[in-house]
Order: C-alpha cells, then sequence, then structure tokens
C-alpha cells in the first residue's frame, strides 16, 4: 500500500528527518515554525503523536501565497475539501492532455504550455489552478501528480493551525506564553547558500541573526541545521542531538545538529553574601 499523501508534493525533508530527533516535546501546547513552509516538523508532531494532545500550531512564512493557500484550506468542512480535491485531480488530468511530452512520459508535462494553459484556464477556482502549478513546479521535471491518497488527518490538523505571512524577525513574540511555547527554527540554508541572504540588505542580516541569538536566550527555542563549526561556536553550549542527512544525488552524508534552549528549566544564581567558602549563592528561577 502506497504511503499517505499530503496535499502539497515536495515539503522537503523536515517530516522525516525529525524522526532523527529524540527530544521530548510532549509539555508544550503551543509550537511555532519560524520558517514554515510546509510544517513539516509541526506535522511530524501532530501525525506521531510527539507533543500535547491539545497543541496548536502557528506557522509563519515569507511566501505569502502559501499563507493565503493554507487559511484557503483551513476554512473549509471535508464535503468542500473533498470538492476542492476532486477539481484538482481533474485539473491534473486535463492539464496530462494539453501539455504532455509525449505517452512515455506519462504525468510528465512541458512546464512553459502548463503555465500558459493555466493562466487563461477560467473553469477552475484560483487556489486549485495554484495547486496544481505549486505541485508541478517544486521539483526539477514538471510532474502532474494526482491526489487520490490523501491523509484525513492533515485536514484535521489545518483546524489547530494559524499560517501568518511575516519575517520571523517581526514575529511579536511576547505574545506568547514562554512557558507553553517551543519556537522552531529550521532556517533555509543557514550559512550554506548565499542566494537566500543577498536580498537581506546589512540591517536585515544582523537582525536576522540576532534575532536567533535572542529567542534562545529568552525563550524555548529549537534550532536544527548542518553542522556548521560558526554556528557551533554560537550555539555549542545549547547542542542537544546530532543526525547523519544522506544526500541522494551523490550518495554523501551530512552531519546535522540540533540545538535546544530551555529557558523555563534554568536557574539563575544571584550572588548574596559571603561564606566560608568566600561566597554564598540564592537560587532564582527565570521568570
Amino acid at each position: 500500500m502506497s504511503p499517505k499523501q499530503f496535499i502539497f508534493n515536495y515539503t522537503g525533508n523536515k517530516y522525516k528527518e525529525s524522526n532523527n530527533l529524540k527530544t521530548d516535546f510532549k509539555e508544550y501546547t503551543k509550537i511555532v515554525e519560524c520558517f514554515g513552509g510546509s510544517f513539516g516538523f509541526s506535522r511530524y508532531l501532530y501525525m506521531n503523536d510527539k507533543c500535547h494532545k491539545h497543541a496548536t500550531y502557528d506557522v509563519y512564512d515569507l511566501d505569502g501565497d502559501i499563507i493565503k493557500f493554507f487559511n484557503h484550506l483551513k476554512v473549509m468542512n471535508k464535503k468542500e475539501f473533498d470538492k476542492f480535491v476532486e477539481e484538482y485531480n481533474t485539473l491534473c488530468g486535463v492539464v496530462v492532455v494539453k501539455c504532455s511530452l509525449g505517452k512515455d512520459r506519462k504525468t510528465m508535462v512541458n512546464r512553459l504550455d502548463m503555465i500558459k494553459f493555466i493562466e487563461v484556464c477560467k473553469d477552475y477556482d484560483y487556489f486549485v489552478k495554484y495547486l496544481v502549478v505549486h505541485n508541478a513546479t517544486t521539483t526539477h521535471f514538471t510532474n502532474v501528480a494526482i491526489k487520490d491518497n490523501l491523509d484525513d488527518r492533515y485536514f484535521e490538523m489545518l483546524k489547530r493551525c494559524e499560517f501568518i505571512h511575516c519575517k520571523y524577525e517581526d514575529i511579536d513574540f511576547e505574545k506568547y506564553d514562554k512557558d507553553a511555547t517551543l519556537f522552531y527554527l529550521d532556517p533555509p540554508y543557514l550559512l550554506e547558500c548565499n542566494s537566500f541572504y543577498k536580498k537581506l540588505d546589512k540591517y536585515e542580516v544582523d537582525s536576522y541573526y540576532e534575532t536567533m541569538l535572542m529567542l534562545f536566550e529568552n525563550y524555548n527555542t529549537y534550532l536544527t541545521t548542518s553542522h556548521n563549526w560558526l554556528v557551533d561556536k554560537v550555539f555549542g553550549k545549547w547542542k542537544i542531538d546530532c543526525y547523519e542527512k544522506l544526500y541522494q544525488i551523490n550518495k554523501n552524508t551530512r552531519q546535522h545538529v540540533s540545538y535546544y534552549s530551555q529557558i523555563k528549566n534554568k536557574i539563575l544564581y544571584k550572588l548574596n553574601e559571603r561564606d566560608n567558602r568566600g561566597f554564598l549563592f540564592e537560587i532564582h528561577r527565570m521568570p
């Protein structure tokens, strides 16, 4: 039996790789993915009962179209959602016929022909067309994929999610309960690829990293990223977990590292008065 599907085709590796994390997240009732995308970490926690049974999820992302799409889905009832998927599958079939690369290519289509056809097609809802294009163009080959084995639990999970269009450094972190909230960070290509960060000016780059450090110092925060000596130098005292990530292209592996700051369990030591060894400390819990 083929595995159950998610509404997006390509979803990155966060869902699968989260299975390597040994940390227990069940104490948190709010999970915040600051670089949301297809919210793979939150989906992993929900689908595998790895967090609090009443947990809710806030998903932030810079891509406004993705946020609009998921907000469109989450207000649907099950009947409306099933109809949406049916229309999506129908349009996929039409696209395969209209834009096919040949019968030997099956569901592979000409990308430019598909986009031109979708632009002038008026018979389908905007979000149906958005999903067809998104799913067909997020990988190297333009492949139209039918959704005939969706997992209903993903639809149920949408009701527990808030999808917010926002840069992560502009999130209002103070509105969250410090004890009950976990901020999850999986930054795009952190110190591995400059293409993302070249789009930021100096102030934005500074704010980007300052916000990350601020989160670790003040909130329950979990960061997972490929091993990098500079990241490890800054966040090394919070290192908690490592695993090997397999790169399918060349079959090589690269170490991924996780860093975890639990503010509510931190203890502050305050100098009070001298004892017979020289100092006496009082223990104070972090507020």
